[in-house]
């Protein structure tokens, strides 16, 4: 079923439970635009949201999982619920976002596996705030929502302005983000060429 709603509405709640059963890291997202409107996020945020904690926690416990999850849930204004969209045993695409914000999952996988301390920390002890930003995927997002009346020029400026967590930039490592955008330019010229 369609949830109907902004993707304004999505959250997501990950955790690391190790063999023992208990619970490492907790740690919980939004999304606040995607492209195209089922794909991946083009703007996510950080927060600690205890309701999404709890649904993640309450079907995690229930399938018994062990080891990295995640999953993602829209609220339906319908009934004020929150509803399973998809869940991921799984490192995500927002992996940047959760390292800087203090979750190294890699980390605790790498601790874990070979059988060295792991360190507890409980959701709201990460850094929360922080934004997840896909630039060009965003602005497509941002048109789209604008058409539909959701967002106009102003806030879309106004949240984009701001510091942010990027999937592929970090200015110690420049070459991945240049060496995608000559790609992209190339492929975009060798279609208007062609």
């Amino acid at each position: 079923e369609w949830i109907p709603g902004p993707n304004s509405l999505l959250g997501s709640y990950y955790t690391y439970i190790d063999g023992s059963g208990r619970r490492i890291t907790e740690f919980t997202k939004f999304v606040t635009r995607r492209w195209p409107q089922f794909g991946g996020g083009a703007f996510h945020g950080c927060s600690w949201q205890p309701d999404v904690a709890e649904a993640g926690r309450k079907f995690v416990d229930s399938l018994g999982m062990k080891w990295i999850f995640n999953i993602e849930f829209k609220r339906d204004t319908r009934d004020n619920s929150l509803k399973v969209i998809e869940s991921n045993p799984r490192i995500t695409a927002a992996q940047e976002l959760l390292l800087r914000s203090g979750v190294d999952f890699s980390e605790i996988i790498y601790r874990d596996l070979t059988g060295q301390e792991l360190v507890v920390s409980d959701g709201d002890s990460h850094q929360y705030g922080l934004t997840y930003w896909y630039p060009r995927r965003d602005f497509a997002a941002f048109r789209a929502s604008r058409r539909a009346g959701e967002i106009g020029w102003g806030q879309w400026i106004y949240q984009v302005s701001r510091r942010h967590v990027f999937p592929y930039f970090q200015f110690s490592d420049p070459m991945p983000t240049l060496v995608r955008t000559y790609r992209l330019f190339r492929n975009k010229i060798k279609k208007i060429l062609t």
